[in-house]
């Protein structure tokens, strides 16, 4: 079985980094469950808030991260979200 975990963790410090996010507050996790009706590969619900800080809570849908390709264009299409 594929383990999405340590990948997701591996790809968001590189990309957090390479996109200039590091004054953001990132947290994640894995669903076992759908996510959503329109089955999306992930959610993110990001924040910025009045005092300036900046916070994302990136829900990923576990069926749709098989390979280390899937959880990488995953992790970078809600990071640029947060941009």
């Amino acid at each position: 079985m594929f383990n999405a975990e340590p990948l997701l963790q591996r790809h968001l410090d590189r990309w957090i980094r390479l996109l200039g996010l590091g004054a953001w507050r990132i947290s994640w996790e894995i669903c076992d469950e759908p996510i959503d009706h329109d089955v999306p590969v992930a959610v993110n619900h990001y924040y910025v808030r009045k005092t300036g800080r900046r916070e994302a809570h990136i829900k990923f849908d576990r069926v749709h991260l098989r390979t280390s390709g899937q959880v990488e264009r995953a992790v970078v299409h809600e990071l640029l979200r947060c941009i």
